[in-house]
């Protein structure tokens, strides 16, 4: 989550853009289906950061800290049904497992994680295979089982496992909270394709972040390899406003003359919705992106595009979700 570092010295010291209201329909995600000719696949893909940088979730490194909010954005899932999800800063079993939380309202208190431990499954309930990054488990994928599979991971199941989640080294001198991560998606119709789950390194990180995008970019190991390569997640950088060396890179990879375009951003909207939300004196940008070189539709920003709700329900999250209705074959 970019700016991290800033709020704790604070602290201590579909194809074009939307022109009226339409509401986003419940459900109705791509199931498989195609257009009415028979041919395509449609996808829905939600893509959200449920962290919080809320001083009262220090301990739990930002992330998805509170049941309340957690059970909120559990119903807006069920009932958004996208066939795909993007998380990122979800608590891991391991953090939960770290500590005593006496706190009932939190998300580690014993009697929360009794029946379902990892959050990321109680998230998307057991109608998803999910795929976590294999370094600290904060970033998951989940795919709807009567949709498509993850290639490796067991139909209902949750994996993390080196030969299901590439996950990129952590690099020298940065923060291995942090993930770059792919998993291949395989729809029931249609091509498999490559799904990078982004979360780089935020804040002055510059350095860190930027390697972090060639690892997703660059080399016969890039985790966006081949021609069927879709990119979700809170970049932790703002291409539109932007002037670092990590935002630069990412302009000179997408775009006009590349091989891969936004889904969201201007896609969406111009000027660019807002996506991460925070309060003096971080600012607001545009963090949460969704590219691909292959599929065509357009995102949609929750509690921005007109006729929306946040996914959070008004409060909890400092991320505004996207839900983008996509065609991939």
């Amino acid at each position: 989550m970019k700016l991290q570092v800033m709020l704790v010295a604070a602290l201590v010291g579909c194809t074009t853009p939307l022109d009226g209201p339409e509401p986003l329909p419940d459900g109705g995600g791509g199931g498989g289906g195609g257009k009415a000719d028979g041919t395509g696949t449609t996808m829905r893909l939600l893509q959200a950061n449920v962290g919080n940088v809320a001083v009262t979730c220090t301990t739990y490194k930002y992330k998805l800290c509170y049941a309340a909010t957690e059970e909120r954005l559990t119903a807006a899932i069920a009932k958004l049904d996208p066939d795909v999800i993007s998380l990122q800063e979800t608590v891991s079993a391991a953090q939960c497992a770290a500590m005593t939380e006496r706190d009932a309202a939190k998300v580690c208190f014993a009697a929360h994680v009794a029946v379902v431990e990892v959050q990321a499954r109680r998230l998307v309930g057991a109608a998803y295979t999910v795929a976590c990054d294999t370094r600290s488990h904060y970033e998951c994928v989940a795919v709807k089982r009567t949709w498509g599979a993850i290639r490796g991971c067991a139909d209902g199941e949750l994996c993390i496992a080196t030969d299901v989640s590439q996950t990129a080294d952590a690099g020298a001198g940065c923060d291995p909270g942090f993930s770059v991560s792919a998993v291949t998606i395989e729809p029931r119709r249609g091509d498999a394709f490559r799904l990078v789950d982004l979360h780089p390194p935020s804040g002055k990180a510059v350095a860190c972040r930027r390697a972090a995008l060639v690892d997703v970019f660059e080399g016969p190991a890039a985790l966006a390899r081949g021609d069927r390569s879709l990119l979700s997640g809170d970049f932790n950088l703002d291409p539109y406003v932007g002037t670092d060396a990590s935002e630069d890179y990412l302009r000179r990879q997408v775009g006009p003359g590349t091989a891969f375009h936004f889904h969201s951003g201007t896609a969406e909207h111009q000027p660019a919705y807002l996506t991460a939300v925070y309060d003096w004196p971080l600012g607001s940008f545009t963090y949460d992106h969704v590219i691909s070189n292959f599929a065509s539709g357009t995102c949609r920003t929750l509690g921005a595009a007109p006729g929306t709700v946040r996914l959070d329900g008004g409060t909890g999250t400092d991320h505004r979700a996207l839900v983008c209705d996509l065609e991939i074959q």
